[in-house]
């Protein structure tokens, strides 16, 4: 047990706040003190998904095809979620080229039963970690960053479908939208449709409304009925104190 303890033990001097992939205690979850070793079971749940999860994407053996499983299944997850609102997957991983210079894929084109398309970019990645936890510098460097790295060309590939629909086989009306595993602060500065994984539901029920981002984004989290009395009564239950703000007395 020895080699398995120590391969799991966090040392301090690995640690690397700038690590983008993912956070050293997740991948050493044990915490040793002196002779004490500190175990939280939270982290060592959490532990068994991410470690296996980098351990296979590091393998040379196997990332390739984990890589295209993993894919694949977060598509299977954006198609059955379509399914359900009378779209049926129709093509996959369709490469795009504009002569002879490549513009890359479009990840999947759906049709709806009234004969509409919806074309789909998927965004599968995981947040870099100071955005996940919320740096507003480093968040504002990952916008920049998208903005010059990777919108540009998911523009390209749109202007094109827009002069060459009717080449693949698309109805005119036809709708592009990108959908990301992680909310992405791009979302809030991009005239593309950028919704989550979580958003795309709602974006289904309300697509004839043709809302954007901004109006989503209002109705889905400044609600001030965001939750329920039974939710309420459930964190009460839990331990949490709850407070309402009043305005202040002039």
């Amino acid at each position: 047990y020895a080699k398995l303890i120590n391969l799991l033990s966090f040392d301090p001097t690995l640690f690397d706040e700038h690590q983008l992939r993912s956070h050293q205690i997740n991948r050493t979850p044990f915490i040793k003190i002196d002779t004490i070793y500190i175990i939280s079971p939270e982290i060592l749940l959490d532990h068994i998904f991410t470690n296996t999860h980098y351990s296979l994407l590091e393998s040379p053996i196997v990332k390739d095809e984990y890589k295209k499983r993993y894919s694949n299944y977060f598509l299977d997850h954006i198609s059955s979620i379509c399914s359900r609102f009378n779209y049926k997957e129709e093509k996959r991983e369709v490469d795009l080229y504009d002569g002879k210079k490549e513009l890359g894929d479009l990840d999947l084109i759906l049709i709806h039963k009234d004969g509409r398309h919806l074309v789909v970019e998927s965004k599968n990645h995981s947040l870099p970690l100071n955005v996940y936890f919320k740096d507003l510098k480093a968040t504002e460097e990952h916008l920049k960053d998208l903005q010059n790295k990777w919108e540009s060309k998911v523009k390209r590939r749109y202007e094109y479908l827009k002069k060459n629909y009717a080449k693949l086989g698309l109805s005119n009306n036809f709708k592009y939208i990108i959908i990301s595993r992680f909310p992405e602060i791009i979302s809030h500065f991009s005239d593309l449709t950028i919704i989550s994984i979580q958003e795309l539901e709602y974006w289904l029920e309300t697509e004839n409304e043709n809302l954007s981002f901004k109006e989503i984004y209002e109705r889905l989290y400044n609600k001030e009925d965001h939750f329920s009395k039974e939710d309420l009564k459930e964190l009460q239950s839990s331990g949490f104190w709850l407070f309402k703000a009043t305005p202040a007395s002039s």
